[in-house]
């Protein structure tokens, strides 16, 4: 039970009209779901756990919602102040998700979803790494940074597909799971090159 005013469906609709809302990522978190259902088939992740990435990803931006336009749609360098309430957003999104009584596999993997592979990144760096971070959200921190590369926001101009993978892999190992990269790489790229298991190395 939850005395939450959101549910899924509440939280799905604020995702979409945060998205709307700013002009530069008017479809942002459906991208995210897009490309991450593409890794999930590529790793022969299928029903529940398919289903429950796909919705963590459609709603991974909801703490949004407590950063006004001054932040979110600055043009200038965010300040040191601004930096850590944007940080905020993952934490936040995941209590909303949390609060609205949805799966715990779905809050960890919002929560986590901005924690490097090497156990840097945020909210709680030091916490996890490496593979004890969530699938789901070691597969959003690869398209959601790759669907903000090949997007324009008030900060910076989009780059090319071939420059955004380029620097997918130079974060690999670092940033990102290495697997997951070769998985998405070879998913825009055309062809997943045949299923991969999900407990290969990346689950």
């Amino acid at each position: 039970m939850t005395n939450s005013i959101y549910n899924l469906s509440k939280l799905k609709e604020l995702a979409r009209r945060l998205d709307r809302e700013n002009n530069y990522t008017p479809c942002h978190s459906e991208n995210v779901a897009n490309l991450a259902m593409e890794i999930c088939r590529a790793l022969n992740i299928r029903g529940k756990k398919k289903d429950m990435i796909i919705t963590a990803c459609l709603i991974h931006d909801i703490g949004k919602i407590a950063m006004g336009p001054e932040v979110l749609l600055k043009h200038e360098r965010l300040s040191a102040a601004e930096s850590l309430k944007i940080k905020l957003h993952a934490l936040i999104s995941a209590r909303l998700a949390k609060q609205a009584g949805l799966d715990n596999a779905i809050v960890e993997t919002i929560y986590y979803h901005h924690v490097w592979f090497n156990g840097n990144g945020y909210p709680d760096a030091a916490y996890k790494k490496g593979t004890r971070i969530p699938i789901g959200a070691r597969i959003m921190a690869v398209c959601d940074a790759y669907d903000t590369m090949v997007s324009s926001r008030a900060y910076k101009e989009k780059i090319p597909k071939e420059e955004a993978i380029k620097e997918l892999q130079k974060n690999s190992i670092k940033q990102f799971d290495p697997k997951i990269v070769e998985i998405f790489i070879k998913a825009v790229n055309g062809g997943n090159g045949g299923q991969v298991s999900a407990e290969s190395g990346s689950a």
